[in-house]
């Protein structure tokens, strides 16, 4: 949603949803519980585990072995090495009692994707490809958009808590519907992108989306509590992010193309 050549209303209502979405979250948690959740370090080092190695090997198996087009090839590398989907937080609100765990998530995943992904992209992409990462802009974004609506969440319910836990829902709320009227926006390009990649590469997205979900599902450690959490994080990647890399490192649109396709 930030990255393609869409209307100022698209970028306006992505930078809302992901802004209301990390303030909505930010309602529900305090300090201790991002506390709790660095100290976790079996929960912590599954969730990592999954999204930093296993999908990653998986995504690679997938894109030697089931694609054809080095294009198409070559998104499903960006993908399978880039987690952190913003569309993560359109559903870990709503999980009960877990809402922290998957907002720290979410934050420490597209933190990291900025400097880890880069390093796996090397190792995963042909040794002439030399990746190039916008790294201000990105940490930037995660600031504005992540970190401070966070901390004015947490805030917020620190001075006033009641007052929080009322705000907190329409909140959430607000954000999914910016997140559907933009989605509704870029529908025409999705489709569009959609139609070009066909229904062979169609098949083997969804595919690569069940595994990492199921990744997710077996990394959870048996926790029935946290077990969405990692299923929807995981499954998830960070499309934005790979839409960055691909305007900066690849000239094929068709990379683009394919990115787009999968956000669909």
């Amino acid at each position: 949603l930030i990255m393609v050549p869409v209307s100022w209303l698209v970028r306006v209502l992505a930078f809302a949803f992901m802004a209301l979405s990390m303030f909505g979250i930010g309602l529900q948690m305090t300090a201790g519980d991002l506390r709790a959740m660095v100290g976790s370090g079996g929960r912590l080092g599954r969730m990592l585990a999954a999204n930093f190695i296993l999908v990653p090997a998986v995504g690679v198996v997938v894109a030697r072995t089931l694609i054809s087009d080095p294009a198409v090839s070559t998104a499903f590398l960006l993908l399978a090495c880039t987690p952190g989907g913003v569309s993560a937080l359109n559903y870990s609100p709503y999980i009960k009692g877990a809402a922290a765990f998957a907002g720290g998530s979410a934050i420490l995943l597209s933190f990291l994707s900025i400097f880890v992904s880069p390093l796996l992209l090397r190792l995963a992409l042909p040794g002439d490809v030399a990746v190039v990462v916008p790294y201000g802009r990105l940490v930037a974004l995660l600031l504005l958009l992540f970190l401070l609506p966070l901390a004015v969440g947490m805030a917020v319910r620190r001075l006033r808590e009641g007052f929080a836990a009322r705000l907190a829902l329409p909140c959430i709320v607000a954000a999914v519907v910016a997140a559907t009227v933009a989605g509704w926006l870029i529908a025409t390009e999705q489709k569009q992108a959609v139609q070009a990649v066909g229904p062979r590469v169609l098949v083997a997205m969804l595919g690569f989306v069940l595994l990492s979900m199921l990744i997710g599902w077996l990394m959870s450690g048996g926790e029935k509590a946290l077990r969405p959490v990692y299923v929807i994080v995981t499954g998830m990647r960070n499309v934005a992010v790979c839409l960055l890399i691909a305007l900066h490192t690849f000239p094929d649109l068709r990379v683009q193309t394919a990115l787009v396709a999968f956000s669909a």
